[in-house]
C-alpha cells in the first residue's frame, strides 16, 4: 500500500513533467518555424526586388560596379538556397526520426 501511493505520486509528477516538456518543445517549434518563415518570405520579396532593380543597374551603373553587385548577389543567394536546403533537410530527417522512435516511449 504505502509502496503504490508513492508511485502513482511519481507516475503523476513524471506525467507532468513530460507534458510540460512536450508543450514547451512544440511551442519552441513552432516559433522557431515561424521565424525561419518569414526569414523565407523576406528572402522572397528580395529577391523580387533585385528582378526589378537588376536591369537597372546594368543600364545606369558601370559595367563593372554593376558586375560587382551581380556576382555579390549571385553568391549570396546560393549560399542562402544551400542553408534553406540543409534546414529542410534536417527538419525531414528529425520528423521522420521522432514518428518512427518516439511512438509507445512513454505511456501513463
Amino acid at each position: 500500500m504505502f509502496f503504490s501511493k508513492h508511485l502513482s505520486k511519481v507516475k503523476n509528477f513524471l506525467g507532468h513533467g513530460y507534458a510540460k516538456t512536450k508543450d514547451l518543445l512544440g511551442h519552441g517549434y513552432a516559433k522557431g518555424k515561424e521565424f525561419l518563415g518569414r526569414i523565407n518570405e523576406g528572402y522572397g520579396h528580395a529577391k523580387q526586388i533585385y528582378n526589378v532593380v537588376s536591369p537597372l543597374l546594368d543600364k545606369y551603373l558601370p559595367g563593372n560596379a554593376s558586375h560587382k553587385i551581380k556576382d555579390a548577389v549571385s553568391k549570396g543567394m546560393n549560399k542562402y538556397e544551400n542553408l534553406r536546403e540543409k534546414v529542410i533537410d534536417n527538419h525531414d530527417h528529425i520528423r521522420d526520426h521522432v514518428q518512427k522512435h518516439a511512438t509507445g516511449y512513454i505511456k501513463m
